[in-house]
């Protein structure tokens, strides 16, 4: 038996291994007719097809080099083989071990997957995933760290959009160098719904808001009211500057505990041409104003130009939905004829 000591370059014709060990090594007098022969110390000889822990705790292999190693079949410390996209790591008692399903390499598209077999995306995780420190997107984005639980540009011309796929609904978070600066912009379905601008003004449907809270036109379509109270109980006391509605009226407080009802009414018109009007007597004619009711209080507007010396108008609900206006002629002497024009009624609720 011949023996090499000591860091030799071997050739395995029986194989397509290349090794630079360094322990002794044994073969017989012509490669591939005889076993080959490996000792870790030059004393305990093995054969390269038989099955021994190679090396021992104080004297261990170096190095070893191989031009190619088939992972499919190798096993190493009672591993499986290792199948396409193995990421290799120390299991337990630190035997090599895979775990496609949890971790897989996508050499093909180089992309990791952390959950998943089939990665879209150069990072894919499937899952919740923890992170205590800086995470950087496109190098101006960050993510936690700091005591900062959230998201931020670094850039401020950069804006931050949070949104789903297609972006037709997003946050949009409009950077101090950017147009316009300072914004925080909802929309929704495509359509801006509300923003925040720089100063703090908020405007609901309304893109250019002039006041701290600022909301867009309503329309004839159900549900499109631009402002709208829900009925409730009345503050125990009242509050300098609340605004309530029970349901029935309407309620401010313009300061101290003093709860004043806001007036609320119904309004018509119509042109009205009194007859002549003898002396001492009155005329009466009729608007409609639709929802008044017997009782209500109600208020006139005269024009100039139906008014007459030593004659009054009034107004009173006579009837549901009608207010009868009366011109009384206090002329004890002479007839008037008082000119058409258009009255105005007011009916509070």
């Amino acid at each position: 038996m011949n023996k090499i000591s000591k860091k030799l370059k071997i050739t395995l014709f029986g194989g397509i291994a290349l090794f630079l060990l360094s322990f002794g090594v044994s073969h017989g007098a012509l490669p591939g007719l005889t076993p080959f022969y490996l000792s870790d110390n030059g004393t305990n000889w093995i054969t390269s097809v038989s099955t021994y822990e190679l090396g021992s705790s104080t004297n261990r292999i170096a190095k070893i080099w191989a031009t190619a190693i088939d992972t499919t079949t190798i096993s190493i410390g009672g591993a499986t083989p290792f199948t396409t996209g193995s990421v290799i790591f120390a299991g337990a008692s630190g035997v090599l071990s895979q775990d496609n399903a949890n971790l897989f390499w996508d050499d093909t598209n180089n992309r990791l997957g952390i959950g998943t077999t089939s990665p879209i995306y150069r990072l894919d995780v499937i899952g919740t995933f923890h992170s205590s420190g800086y995470a950087f997107i496109d190098g101006s984005t960050i993510i936690g760290g700091g005591g900062i639980a959230g998201m931020y540009p670094s850039n401020n011309s950069t804006t931050l959009v949070v949104a789903n796929g297609d972006l037709s609904t997003k946050i949009s978070i409009v950077g101090s160098s950017a147009s316009p600066a300072n914004n925080i912009i909802f929309t929704n379905a495509s359509v801006e719904s509300m923003r925040i601008d720089s100063s703090g003004y908020v405007g609901i449907q309304q893109s250019s808001p002039t006041a701290r809270l600022h909301l867009g036109a309503g329309s004839a379509t159900a549900s499109t009211a631009p402002l709208k109270f829900t009925s409730g109980t009345n503050l125990a006391t009242p509050e300098t500057g609340a605004v309530e509605y029970d349901g029935t009226n309407l309620f401010f407080t313009r300061t101290g505990t003093t709860r004043e009802t806001v007036s609320t009414g119904l309004r018509g018109s119509d042109t009205l041409d009194f007859p002549n009007t003898n002396a001492g007597t009155s005329s009466d004619l009729t608007i409609t104003v639709t929802g008044a009711s017997d009782g209500d209080v109600c208020s006139l507007g005269v024009p100039n130009g139906s008014t007459v010396e030593n004659g009054s108008f009034t107004c009173w609900v006579s009837a549901s939905n009608t207010v009868t206006v009366r011109y009384s002629n206090n002329d004890l002497t002479t007839s008037y004829d008082p000119a058409s024009g258009t009255f105005k009624v007011t009916v509070e609720k």
